[in-house]
């Protein structure tokens, strides 16, 4: 019976100063795309879709044919 006793004590300590949490900060990041016909609605578009809670970088517009345009936002959390 002492044995048990002791190995438990061994195994899973009581002391809650001996938990330590290492759990490493995550930085999520990632890009919004949105198309239009001008860039005014491919920008509108792509803050659209932007999560919440974000913070976000210039946007960049790409002509992708005749009165088409897309708009690619960069966001980090």
């Amino acid at each position: 019976m002492k044995y048990i006793i002791l190995l438990l004590t061994l195994i899973a300590p009581t002391s809650s100063a001996q938990k330590h949490n290492n759990i490493p900060a995550v930085r999520q990041a990632g890009y919004s795309v949105g198309y239009g016909f001008n860039k005014a609605e491919a920008y509108g578009d792509a803050v659209a879709n932007l999560p919440k809670g974000v913070t976000s970088y210039p946007a960049k517009f790409f002509k992708i044919g005749l009165n088409n345009y897309k708009c690619i936002i960069r966001w980090e959390k």
